[in-house]
């Protein structure tokens, strides 16, 4: 699995948690009946790739979050909290999650946050 990932000290507009980029991430939009790839993710929400259209502020939608087109977490609920139409983003808060969801999500965000620490490790002995 190929991550690229923004390192906690690289917050930007006040983000607190962990926000990873994974290859091959998407959200289907159950009452949009629509996927979109997703741009990253963290424990909080995520971001997806779209022009802004049919979102709006305060919206809220169920996801399910697959990888490589595969469902790995179904029922998520969603707010829209950010529209940026110039970035092509959209940004979403989870809502709520039964354990289910939660322990589902928490293993994929721990899995890149292990990977992150191997490459750190990796480029510190290339030095």
């Amino acid at each position: 699995m190929d991550i690229t990932f923004k390192a906690p000290d690289e917050k930007a507009g006040g983000r607190s948690t962990f926000r990873a980029r994974v290859p091959g991430l998407g959200v289907r939009v159950q009452e949009l009946g629509q996927a979109f790839a997703v741009t990253d993710l963290s424990a909080g929400g995520f971001a997806l790739e779209s022009d802004g259209k049919p979102f709006s502020l305060g919206q809220k939608f169920t996801v399910e979050l697959l990888i490589k087109d595969q469902v790995y977490v179904t029922g998520l609920l969603s707010v829209v909290r950010r529209i940026i139409p110039a970035q092509l983003v959209v940004g979403f808060s989870f809502e709520p999650m039964d354990r289910r969801q939660e322990a589902r999500l928490d293993k994929l965000v721990l899995e890149v946050q292990k990977r992150m620490i191997d490459m750190r490790k990796a480029k510190k002995e290339n030095e």
